[in-house]
């Protein structure tokens, strides 16, 4: 009977447990650097954004002797249409306050 039992292939609870703790580390040290590679990311696309409206923006007052706004940007083609009234990428929101505006 004993030798029926020590014949049979599965997994131990002890394997079992030390594969999920296995995993748990894994995740622990990955999960964090995953946040830390998006953040960063969102951060750079947002300065591209902004690099982006700061050379429409000094492009319209060499032109013009002021500055625009997002609308008049977008009608003189130095943005692309999503300008338009402010939008929303990736959580972050981009508003044209306007001269003076706080």
């Amino acid at each position: 009977m004993l030798r029926g039992m020590n014949s049979r292939k599965a997994f131990t609870l002890i394997e079992l447990l030390i594969v999920v703790a296995i995993i748990t580390i894994i995740v622990g040290v990955a999960v964090p650097t995953l946040v830390a590679t998006r953040q960063a990311t969102l951060e750079s696309k947002a300065k591209a954004n902004l690099r982006t409206l700061h050379s429409a923006q000094s492009a319209y007052l060499a032109k013009r002797g002021c500055y625009a706004t997002w609308d008049q940007l977008v009608a003189d083609g130095l943005l692309d249409s999503r300008w338009v009234s402010g939008f929303k990428e990736d959580g972050i929101t981009y508003n044209d306050l306007g001269c003076g505006a706080s």
